[in-house]
């Protein structure tokens, strides 16, 4: 296995870890009082170390950040993991349309004038 499997695996595992936790904590709670409380950078690390977002200046970059800081943790840790995974592979590439689009564009033999559709393909 690669370096990038592990650390999938890894960041795969303490995501379940942290969602099996917290699902323990929320039944052991109160029976009135049954919420599954999900913990986030922001409640881990403190709102004091995240000052810094209100202070960038693109509104999309800001929002996509703050997002990101306040998310389930173990939903970020499984995404961190996806992303491990697609960097294992060398050439990733995804056609809502075609996969010769996707070759070409890989091995840059494309026109200009070939889009038909919706395309998105990633070099690695």
């Amino acid at each position: 296995m690669s370096k990038y499997t592990m650390a999938g695996l890894t960041s795969w595992l303490f995501s379940g870890l942290i969602l099996l936790f917290q699902a323990i904590s929320s039944v052991m709670g109160n029976e009135e009082k049954f919420a599954f409380k999900s913990l986030s950078l922001v409640s881990v690390v403190g709102q004091e170390h995240f000052k810094w977002i209100e202070s960038i200046s693109w509104a999309g970059i800001q929002n996509l950040v703050s997002f990101l800081v306040t998310m389930p943790l173990f939903i970020l840790l499984f995404c961190i993991g996806i992303l491990f995974f697609l960097r294992k592979k060398s050439n990733f590439c995804v056609a809502l349309h075609s996969s010769d689009f996707c070759d070409a564009f890989l091995s840059r033999e494309i026109y200009s004038g070939e889009f038909g559709a919706f395309y998105f393909a990633i070099k690695i």
